[in-house]
């Protein structure tokens, strides 16, 4: 039975991937000639260098709050070491089984004395707080007005809504999402996701990339089977880190503001009425469109899904040039910064200062 649920999954996995690439392919068909007629100015540029540089700021943040999380559990690592480990396993996800770099981190810290189960929750942990702050983000920025909403609510073809009603299911929404990080909801997801994603690698006979053995290269423990696999539990409620990764979110969508803003150049009054009016809109829809590429099975790193989501949450809002313009250069941006900050990290531990 669980052999036949794995096949199917791996077929959602596909069929997910294929239609978002699709929906894409579709999409950049019918704007091709607005896509085309996009000239990115000088200022333009600039947007998108500092759109570079926010992302980059983004991942080391990131990396930054792993150090939070570990703190949790009374596990303080050197915040500078945490931070290289976490940039240059970060590009590992895009290997195909989207764990790798989950597998590189807990290694890595269990060799340094950090518990195996506190080194597999702490791991797992960090990318359910960033769906909590994702899912935050979205519903935050859904708060601001939305072009198909009236003073009598919102309609949604022959569905009528009205501003109470969605009002109370946003902070139902919201209160929702808060408690699902509490220890006694978050503790068992975790314990279930330990034991699943993990034991699956132990069961599995592929060695790991060698862009992982060379980060545990120092030790003889090159698997799974020295971690013990019972994650640790929450003592309280994980208040800091999940600021934390609202501010990550808060930085990734700020990258995606950016590079909208270099597809707007040169800023008219109607250009920036546009973007200041739809700025929370459009934090909410980069929130919600990453989640998705977050938690939806499809390909590694989320391609295509956020591409997808975001192009269908936005088409409404901006001319369909920029924005599908805004999205390709982001995609670009955010593998950029990435990759930059990988090899920062490993040229730093290659050639450290005397």
């Amino acid at each position: 039975m669980l052999g036949k649920i794995k096949i199917f999954s791996k077929y959602v996995r596909w069929l997910i991937f294929g239609a978002g690439l699709f929906f894409l392919i579709i999409t950049f068909k019918q704007h091709a000639l607005e896509v085309g007629s996009l000239k990115i100015t000088a200022l333009g540029w600039v947007d998108l260098g500092l759109s570079l540089i926010v992302t980059l700021l983004a991942h080391i943040w990131s990396g930054w709050v792993w150090t939070w999380i570990l703190r949790e559990f009374n596990q303080p690592v050197p915040v500078f070491w945490a931070l290289r480990i976490y940039l240059t396993t970060n590009m590992a996800k895009y290997i195909p089984g989207n764990v790798w770099h989950f597998y590189g981190r807990i290694l890595t810290i269990n060799q340094i004395g950090v518990p195996g189960n506190v080194a597999t929750v702490s791991v797992l942990l960090e990318p359910l707080l960033m769906a909590a702050a994702a899912l935050i983000m979205a519903l935050l920025g859904s708060f601001a007005p939305l072009q198909n909403t009236s003073a009598h609510g919102l309609e949604i073809g022959a569905y009528k809504f009205s501003q109470t009603v969605i009002q109370i299911g946003k902070i139902l929404g919201l209160t929702g999402v808060l408690l699902g990080v509490h220890p006694v909801i978050l503790n068992p997801l975790v314990k279930f996701l330990g034991k699943g994603k993990l034991k699956n690698q132990r069961k599995k006979h592929h060695p790991a990339p060698k862009f992982t053995r060379k980060i545990t290269a120092e030790s003889d423990k090159d698997s799974l089977n020295s971690l013990r696999l019972e994650p640790g539990q929450l003592q309280r409620y994980p208040l800091v880190p999940l600021i934390g990764e609202l501010g990550f979110l808060w930085l990734r969508g700020s990258g995606f503001l950016l590079a909208m803003l270099a597809m707007l150049q040169p800023l008219d009054s109607f250009n920036l009425s546009t973007l200041m009016k739809s700025g929370f809109l459009v934090l909410s829809a980069f929130s919600f469109a990453w989640l998705l590429g977050l938690v939806l099975p499809g390909a590694p790193g989320g391609i295509g899904i956020f591409e997808a989501t975001a192009i269908a949450l936005l088409q409404n809002n901006f001319p369909p040039g920029i924005l599908l313009g805004a999205i390709a250069f982001y995609r670009l941006i955010s593998l950029a910064a990435e990759a930059i900050g990988g090899a920062s990290a490993w040229l730093i531990e290659k050639y450290p200062r005397d």
